[in-house]
């Protein structure tokens, strides 16, 4: 999406109110719990950063406006582990790694409504829907839960978490991209 010149400043803002704040100190009030999910249950997250070669090496930068990616965090997802096999014992053979993303439905089913939450949030909430100018690189097709699950999909990996336990895991989709 792109936003208006002046949104870098308005977009800080809506980030930076007082019941903002206090969302994202919950977890060390909460002996380093997820106080969204204490138990390990299913959610999303959005995480917001910088338009970069480490999520969007494959897109060019757009050549005007700062840009920004909202992406998507399916925290605790609940499909089963991948597995990597040994093609033959050369050790410089790449081997056959199946990452298993997204074999359980429910997994899809968080990540297409996350992504549609992030859209929502961006693109109908006061003080951020004046902002946006278009989608980049393209229109997701929110309106089709069977269009949704290629772009669930593409861009997804896995990686851990920093505020977590060791153990938990995150699987990652960009929702969007919003330039300025």
């Amino acid at each position: 999406m792109t936003f208006k010149s002046t949104s870098r400043t308005k977009l800080r803002s809506q980030f930076t109110k007082p019941h903002v704040q206090a969302l994202f100190h919950r977890t060390s009030r909460c002996d380093g719990k997820d106080p969204f999910s204490p138990d390990g249950q299913l959610h999303f997250e959005l995480d917001f950063v910088n338009f970069g070669s480490a999520f969007q090496w494959h897109y060019l930068v757009p050549k005007k406006g700062d840009c920004l990616t909202v992406v998507v965090d399916l925290v605790r997802p609940i499909f089963d582990p991948g597995e990597v096999t040994l093609i033959n014992s050369e050790p410089l053979t790449q081997p056959a790694i199946d990452f298993n993303f997204f074999s359980n439905d429910l997994d899809i089913i968080t990540m297409r409504e996350g992504m549609r939450f992030a859209y929502d949030l961006l693109t109908k909430a006061d003080g951020l829907r004046e902002l946006v100018i278009l989608e980049y690189p393209w229109e997701m097709p929110l309106d089709s839960d069977a269009k949704m699950k290629p772009q669930c999909w593409t861009g997804a990996k896995r990686c851990s978490t920093l505020l977590g336990p060791p153990d938990s895991q995150r699987t990652s989709n960009r929702a969007l991209v919003i330039l300025s």
